[in-house]
């Protein structure tokens, strides 16, 4: 028993002495318990206030949600603050005034792991030209060729505005090899983010790109939802369900005011709310009467309804594109009548609407999305005699170009590649793309002519607000307010940038 007794208390010693040998003041740390994948991936669910049918990048606008998604990459980009900025290529050269080389950066891969080469590069952009007429407008193209590291890249004309239009989505650099229904569904770009699955207008699945050449992304995955209305996106973050809401509207964004738990963004848009004006329409065919139009339009009131700012021209204040400098659309409705009487209207039973030979001014109003613009202007075109009638429908497009309207209005990001020439182009000039009020000036057009040879950043804006003022003395559209950006994300969200293009969301650094 003694020996019994013995044996246990030097063993007992002995697992003493091992537990003093780490120091006889340091505490005994318990291990950190240990992380599941499910606890270590960062997921970000994103709700978008559009959504198309498919992800096809060169064609309509599918190409900005995939933006929107970090899902795009194309040659430039425009940065948070307006500045142009070398992506997919890293440097350019101006050969002569038709002639651009561009050197394709090395050591970029899709998300499939294939390196991309120029030859990537020249079949994306002529895929696009030949697909899309705003990219065939857009990219001026004449003729690509690969030399090298480099594509050789010609224009039809002298166009200064390249390098920016190659910025717009529209030219998303992807795997061309890929089949065209994989494309719409699963488009292969070199871009922080991979599309893994696309519901039809509905949901995009990302997730991180393994082989992306900027380093790796922020975030593991995510999950981007269309919610269309403002107030289920804005009750959608409230219940957890979402973690970024993009473009609420003011009432929805008073609702995470003063919460801590929530961060909102405001940006100064270069989003233009305006209606088209169709000049085939035998009362709109008057300058005056559309002058009489614009100057019956309180944009001072509209913008306080709209959480914007007055605007009266196609650029709003941010974009730096003359604004300070031209006699803007503005609101004076005794004048207004003034110009509509001495066109010959008359409001001949007190009903309240003008007429002109026998017929009343009445016009329909399309719209894609009820906010509180297509009421404010009903009610201040009342003012002046002019009743207009309000159309919801799921697709304007189909009417603008078929010229099946009377008014239309809009959201334009105007400055949409950070250069003035594409909107004053495509929308005004007499054989411009989206020149749906079929609007024709030749003075006009000969100054974007001249816009379009001139490669002086600062000679250049001189052009653009000359072509302003001559849109406001012939007044073919009514240009009403700016939009401001608002979103509002948790407060885990860390690293989202405050890009005045609205097609910019998520970027590399994004993370939670």
């Amino acid at each position: 028993m003694k020996k019994l007794l013995l044996c246990a208390l030097s063993l007992l010693a002995a697992v003493l002495m091992i537990a003093g040998c780490g120091g006889g003041d340091k505490k005994t740390e318990k291990p950190a318990p240990a992380k599941t994948e499910k606890s270590a991936a960062k997921h970000m669910n994103i709700a978008l206030f559009w959504l198309d049918k498919s992800l096809e990048p060169a064609e309509g606008w599918n190409a900005w949600s995939l933006a929107r998604a970090g899902a795009s990459e194309c040659l430039t980009t425009i940065d948070e603050n307006m500045k142009l900025t070398p992506v997919l290529a890293d440097k350019w050269e101006q050969v002569d005034p038709v002639t651009w080389k561009i050197h394709i950066r090395k050591g970029v891969k899709f998300s499939n792991g294939k390196e991309m080469t120029p030859e990537d590069v020249k079949k994306t952009i002529e895929r696009a030209v030949g697909k899309d007429k705003r990219a065939a407008a857009n990219a001026n193209l004449d003729s690509i060729k690969v030399d090298g590291e480099n594509i050789i890249y010609k224009t039809k004309a002298p166009y200064g505005a390249l390098m920016y239009n190659l910025s717009e989505p529209l030219f998303t650099i992807i795997d061309t090899s890929k089949p065209a229904e994989e494309i719409a569904k699963t488009p292969v770009t070199t871009a922080p983010y991979m599309v893994t699955s696309f519901k039809s207008g509905e949901v995009i699945e990302l997730k991180a790109n393994p082989n992306y050449w900027g380093g790796k992304p922020g975030l593991d995955s995510i999950t981007v939802k269309l919610i269309k209305d403002d107030n289920t996106r804005a009750m959608a973050l409230q219940s957890g369900e979402i973690d970024i809401a993009q473009k609420l509207d003011k009432a929805g964004a008073d609702l995470f005011k003063g919460k801590s738990e929530f961060n909102t963004l405001e940006v100064p848009s270069l989003r233009l709310e305006f209606a088209f004006l169709n000049l085939k329409h035998p009362f709109l065919a008057n300058t005056n009467v559309r002058k009489a139009m614009a100057m019956a339009v309180d944009r001072d009131a509209m913008a306080k309804l709209f959480n914007g700012e007055p605007c009266g021209t196609v650029f709003p204040k941010a974009a730096g594109i003359g604004f300070e400098k031209l006699n803007k659309q503005t609101f004076n409705l005794e004048e207004a009548k003034k110009l509509l009487a001495q066109e010959g209207f008359k409001d001949t039973n007190g009903d309240g609407i003008i007429e002109k030979d026998g017929k009343p001014f009445e016009l329909t109003l399309q719209i894609f999305k009820k906010t509180a613009i297509p009421e404010a202007l009903q009610a201040q075109l009342a003012k002046a005699g002019i009743k207009i009638n309000i159309r919801q429908m799921d697709d304007t497009q189909k009417n603008l170009e078929e010229g099946k309207f009377d008014m239309s209005l809009n959201s334009y990001i105007t400055a949409v590649t950070g250069d003035g020439q594409r909107i004053l182009e495509q929308n005004f000039s007499t054989k411009g793309a989206d020149n749906y009020g079929k609007y024709s000036n030749p003075e006009y057009d000969a100054v974007i002519a001249k816009l379009a040879g001139e490669f002086d950043a600062a000679k250049r804006v001189e052009l653009e607000t000359e072509a302003q003022k001559i849109l406001l003395q012939d007044t073919p559209d009514l240009f009403l307010v700016s939009s401001k950006t608002i979103i509002v994300t948790k407060n885990s969200v860390k690293n989202l940038k405050k890009y005045p293009l609205d097609y910019y969301l998520i970027s590399k650094d994004t993370t939670m």
